[in-house]
């Protein structure tokens, strides 16, 4: 089952908003469960509730997005690092900007199975409308056809670059320039693990894989201050 998250509150939202309707309707074509928190409705308290009773539901999320947060109706996050738990097993779907820089670095550590997003701000232009809202829905879809999340990672950037050749082809050149920005900074992390500017933990990755790299620093961390706390040093050595 899904949880549509697609909030309304301005010009931006109104498009993401029918992009969500496209998904949604695909559902009903093929017959997967789905529910719909639309406008209002879309909110963090609403969220929380229907991802506690139902554990094995993911989430498509069609709004703003920041760095660390996904929003809702309200001006507030609906998903962000202080319930980022809530991820925990599940896959999530994002249409929104820069989600996938820190909040889905976190949910990938923590356990979520797939975390679909873009590491920079999402662009797009109102004369191809259409050609945006296939690729910003296309991963989704090939998932409920039943391609791996790589698979459909790989699928979506193909039919990006299709996308960004049939609109230079139609002279419309700054179309084609923001799809080909939003390709570049599309992530699965599932199929493809966080990248790290951290020169340490980027060789921690290449040496023990992903999911302990990632975690290597942390560990390092609480190992030397229970370290300093049994010897009496009060030495940092990990910074």
């Amino acid at each position: 089952m899904w949880l549509v998250v697609r909030p309304v509150f301005d010009d931006v939202t109104e498009i993401t908003f029918n992009e969500a309707q496209d998904v949604i309707d695909y559902f009903a074509e093929k017959g997967v469960a789905y529910i719909d928190l639309a406008k209002e409705d879309a909110v963090r308290e609403n969220v929380e509730k229907i991802l506690k009773e139902n554990p094995e539901t993911n989430v498509h999320h069609a709004d703003h997005g920041s760095e660390d947060k996904i929003w809702g109706n309200d001006n507030r996050p609906v998903i962000d690092l202080e319930n980022v738990d809530l991820l925990r097993g599940r896959a999530i779907y994002n249409n929104n900007c820069s989600s996938a820089k820190k909040l889905g670095v976190e949910a990938w550590k923590r356990g979520c199975l797939a975390f679909w997003g873009y590491t920079e701000v999402v662009y797009f232009t109102t004369d191809a409308l259409e050609e945006f809202k296939e690729a910003m829905n296309y991963g989704l879809k090939r998932r409920i056809d039943g391609f791996s999340w790589s698979e459909c990672l790989q699928k979506t950037k193909e039919r990006m670059t299709e996308l960004i050749d049939a609109l230079v082809k139609a002279g419309k050149a700054l179309a084609a320039s923001c799809l080909r920005l939003d390709r570049d900074s599309l992530v699965c992390y599932n199929s493809e693990p966080p990248q790290s500017g951290c020169v340490f933990r980027r060789l921690a990755i290449r040496l023990f894989g992903p999911e302990v790299g990632w975690k290597l620093r942390e560990s390092l961390k609480k190992y030397t201050r229970t370290l300093r706390f049994a010897c009496g040093c009060s030495s940092n050595i990990i910074p």
